[in-house]
């Protein structure tokens, strides 16, 4: 949320994306770091959970010497001297007054709305949409598999042959081919847009999960089709790096206003994690025994997905959160047009 608001609107969705490169990055570290010939055994186990706390550390010393956002500073705290001084550290430069006068006309535009809490944000009607897209967006990004294809691709790798201890050498390559297409992401993302990516994600991994589920099926009787499972594998994980995994923290940040927007993230978190939760509780008690026809599931929720991003998500790249909001609300009136047009 802070990266979204203190960012340029020409380089938003790459700022954005920037903090889920870390996370993998993060995700790659301590795969690595816990392979057996380096810290992950019984014995060192306690250096690898004592390194955690360097990254805390580095936070402590320099959360401090960022700056507040200068949208709650002019917009919530109604202070424009210190947003503007904000403003000049965070860009470098001294002369910041066009994105001045774009937090001003935010500020006149959502004076309306007010502070809204969560409640208020829920059952406020003009942002049902917005907020509709979110749970869309965040429940697609988790039940359309990819919790699925990690707890499944340990048994598919080993159904090719790779040896136990081989199996995490394979998990940190994917956690490198992630970085790498999360990487391409922040530099496209601002000129290719984040509809297209959310869409060509969802539609990658909709595909992947048909493959997946024919190949896994036709392995008992054609056996190098375990080679063509791992392929497919490797397929989805690259697709929900396009699109899905870095995109909807994008998308809440840039389809709520001031007033609103802390209330959606947490929203968004909420359903996130409670999803996250479950989704992890379920997969305790399921067998290793693969599904294929499971993944034929995983299929129809990344096609309803896409279905429903491809009709009721605008694209939102390289517009101010103004313009971002005129144009959902323009979008949803033809939407709303075409219906009663259609009942008629």
């Amino acid at each position: 949320m802070y990266l979204g608001e203190m960012s340029p609107h020409n380089l938003r969705g790459g700022v954005i994306v920037v903090s889920h490169f870390f996370i993998t990055f993060g995700v790659l570290v301590a795969q690595a770091l816990g392979l057996h010939v380096v810290l992950g055994t019984r014995r060192d186990w306690p250096i690898l959970l004592f390194l955690t706390c360097i990254p805390a550390l580095f936070q402590v010393f320099l959360l401090p010497r960022f700056p507040e956002s200068p949208r709650y500073l002019l917009i919530q705290k109604g202070d424009e001297e210190e947003a503007r001084k904000a403003l000049q550290k965070l860009r470098e430069r001294d002369e910041v007054e066009d994105e001045i006068e774009e937090l001003r006309m935010e500020d006149d535009f959502e004076k309306p709305e007010k502070q809204m809490s969560m409640c208020k944000l829920v059952l406020c009607r003009s942002q049902q949409w917005q907020l509709l897209s979110i749970f869309v967006m965040t429940l697609g990004q988790h039940l359309s598999g990819l919790n699925t294809i990690h707890y499944y691709a340990e048994v598919i790798y080993r159904s090719t042959g790779v040896q136990e201890d081989n199996v995490r050498y394979i998990t940190v390559m994917i956690s490198a081919t992630v970085i790498f297409i999360t990487t391409i992401t922040i530099f496209v993302v601002d000129s290719s847009g984040r509809r297209t990516l959310l869409l060509t994600g969802f539609g990658i991994c909709g595909i992947s999960c048909i493959l997946l589920a024919m190949a896994l099926e036709l392995q008992s009787t054609i056996p190098w089709m375990c080679y063509f499972s791992t392929a497919f594998v490797i397929l989805y994980v690259i697709g929900h790096s396009v699109g899905p995994s870095p995109i909807p923290r994008v998308m809440v940040a840039e389809m709520f206003l001031q007033s609103s927007r802390a209330s959606a993230f947490m929203t968004s978190e909420i359903v996130h994690w409670v999803t996250h939760f479950f989704l992890d509780m379920l997969f305790l008690h399921m067998t290793v025994d693969i599904k294929p026809y499971s993944f034929l599931v995983l299929l129809f929720i990344c096609m309803a997905t896409y279905a429903y991003i491809y009709r009721m998500v605008p694209e939102t790249k390289k517009k101010t959160f103004v313009e971002i909001r005129k144009l959902m609300e323009d979008h949803m009136a033809r939407k709303s047009l075409g219906k009663m047009q259609l009942g008629k």
